[in-house]
């Protein structure tokens, strides 16, 4: 039994409500803080939620109103959006 033992140090993991800044969605959101004001495409569709939960600073390393988003709808089940955002900066 002893030779089963695997000693490893787990992953470093973002928890509570600004998880997910190491995602690919967090990691594009935290270029665009270096050009604010600009909009910026996501290179992918995500689902219909994401842009709320950034608009909410819910996930992904963004805070509350840090970020404006829009959307564009491509249709397709499970719904998915095209995702536009522009960093505005921290709201006090």
């Amino acid at each position: 039994m002893g030779d089963d033992l695997i000693f490893e140090e787990p992953p470093v993991t973002a928890t509570g409500p600004h998880s997910q800044g190491n995602s690919p969605v967090g990691l594009w959101l935290a270029a665009l803080r270096d050009h604010p004001g600009r909009w910026a495409k996501f290179p992918d569709t995500v689902p219909l939620g994401l842009s709320s939960r950034i608009k909410k600073g819910d996930r992904y390393g963004a805070k509350a109103g840090e970020f404006e988003v829009r959307m564009s709808y491509i249709g397709a089940p499970p719904p998915r959006v095209w995702l536009y955002a522009r960093y505005v900066g921290a709201q006090s």
